[in-house]
């Protein structure tokens, strides 16, 4: 569906979404043996263009291990139902965990969303 031309301001970055990425849900349903939810990640929405920002590293320490994460922000158009609790994006062979999901101006358009990848795991 093609923005109309007046809704999109010098701000907007609809002529920025140059990555293509894929959606997944985790439609996880049975639990096992050990009484957990084993991940099922499935494609929703795939090939949407989207802007995957620079990402920038951290260092995270669990059990005094150094574990590397990468954090940024992936910008797409306004994707309904988008939920960082069950879903997830895929660029390449990249993995994202969504951390936080932002309607700018609430107007439905585009998103801007927080991610973190985790080195080292791959799609």
């Amino acid at each position: 569906m093609a923005m109309p031309r007046q809704l999109l301001k010098d701000s907007d970055p609809v002529g920025k979404l140059r990555h293509l990425i894929t959606i997944q849900e985790n439609q996880a349903v049975t639990q096992n043996a050990a009484g957990e939810l084993p991940e099922n990640w499935q494609p929703v929405a795939v090939d949407l263009w989207a802007r995957v920002d620079e990402l920038s590293g951290t260092k995270l320490y669990a059990a005094r291990q150094v574990q590397p994460d990468l954090v940024g922000t992936v910008t797409l158009r306004y994707w309904p139902g988008l939920d960082a609790r069950k879903h997830r994006f895929v660029y390449g062979t990249r993995i994202f965990n969504i951390t936080d999901v932002r309607n700018p101006e609430s107007k439905g358009v585009w998103m801007e969303v927080d991610v973190r990848e985790q080195v080292g795991r791959t799609a």
